[in-house]
């Protein structure tokens, strides 16, 4: 009886615990189910959604990234701070927030060029050559893919982008960081709509990578595909840019849907990830902003030496999501909450 009695009492904790967590997020909670409601007749009411291909993905990644939270937190005598009904409850509710918007989002990415074929590619390369002295940025890049250690680096950053997306959750649900992780929870849910289905839509176009085989006439890029892909045919170097985007292509063509698939190059939200975490990082400390600044430059790098992107995809990118981060932090939701769970 007084098992039940506790398991009873626990339980009650934990929904008051999660009911207080909602209501702190309904802004969020709020434009989560708006996407999510806009996208359903975009996705025929269910039939284009992805959600098993995601899902599964980010919550495997998210149970391993607090699992080795929970494992340090544990070392260091901090464990049980963790796992207080209120904090478990909002790790959670970040969780139930982010696994279906994802999917959302990876779903609509694949499906956007049937309403939205791509059509910028040409302009946007000319407009690249402008702004860089009348050559393609990528030739800038050359002294680097020439190396193959440089190269090699360019595409590991670049693939470390979809672990580093799980950490984002994984700290905006249990960080102490309160204000920070909210700012950048919401920040991010943003740029996700905003640059990643908004923008392109506007700008619909598919990347260096694949120029060739949608524009007419000379492509600027054959040198740069040519050379990473004989990197690969012919010297077995392991660079997934390559493998992706063969693999990205194939599934366009085939109309067949895959984890995190879809082709769109303006604006780059790999780019536009990495810039905010960098302006996340910054706010906690000098040294993690310099070292994710670094690591939003070499991404940016890889974009475009890589051939997923041209260099505007990324100018584009970063001004948004700064302004985003700008805007998002002047919400009276956001500026009230305390900086740290301790001034609660």
């Amino acid at each position: 009886m007084e098992t039940r009695a506790l398991d009873r009492e626990q339980g009650a904790v934990g929904w008051r615990a999660t009911r207080t967590v909602l209501v702190t997020y309904r802004t969020t909670v709020l434009l989560v189910a708006g996407y999510l409601l806009a996208a359903a007749p975009v996705l025929g009411w269910g039939r284009d959604w992805q959600f098993r291909l995601v899902d599964g993905w980010l919550a495997s990644g998210w149970l391993a990234g607090t699992a080795l939270m929970l494992l340090t937190a544990r070392l260091r005598g901090r464990a049980a701070e963790l796992l207080r009904p209120a904090r478990v409850a909002e790790a959670l509710v970040v969780l139930a927030l982010a696994t279906p918007f994802q999917s959302t989002f990876n779903s609509l990415k694949q499906v956007l060029p049937r309403f939205a074929p791509y059509a910028w590619d040409q302009r946007l390369a000319a407009l690249d050559r402008t702004l860089h002295g009348g050559v393609e940025p990528w030739r800038l890049l050359a002294w680097a893919t020439r190396r193959p250690e440089l190269l090699r680096l360019l595409d590991l950053v670049y693939v470390f982008w979809f672990p580093l997306l799980v950490g984002v959750i994984v700290w905006c649900g249990w960080s102490v960081r309160l204000r920070l992780r909210r700012r950048l929870l919401a920040a991010s849910f943003l740029a996700f709509v905003l640059v990643g289905t908004v923008g392109a839509f506007v700008w619909s176009s598919a990347g260096p990578c694949y120029y060739g085989r949608l524009v007419p006439g000379p492509d600027p890029f054959a040198e740069l595909v040519g050379s990473l892909e004989r990197r690969v045919d012919e010297e077995g170097m392991l660079l997934f840019a390559v493998d992706n985007q063969r693999g990205l292509w194939e599934a366009w063509q085939a109309r067949r849907s895959l984890p995190f698939g879809g082709i769109s190059a303006m604006p780059s939200m790999h780019v536009a990830m990495v810039v905010l975490i960098a302006l996340a990082a910054g706010a906690t400390g000098r040294r993690a902003g310099t070292v994710a600044w670094l690591f939003a430059v070499v991404t940016f790098a890889g974009s475009i030496a890589l051939g997923w992107h041209y260099a505007v995809d990324g100018y584009v990118a970063g001004l948004a999501v700064w302004a985003i981060w700008a805007w998002v932090g002047r919400w009276p939701s956001i500026r009230r909450l305390p900086e740290r769970l301790n001034d609660v």
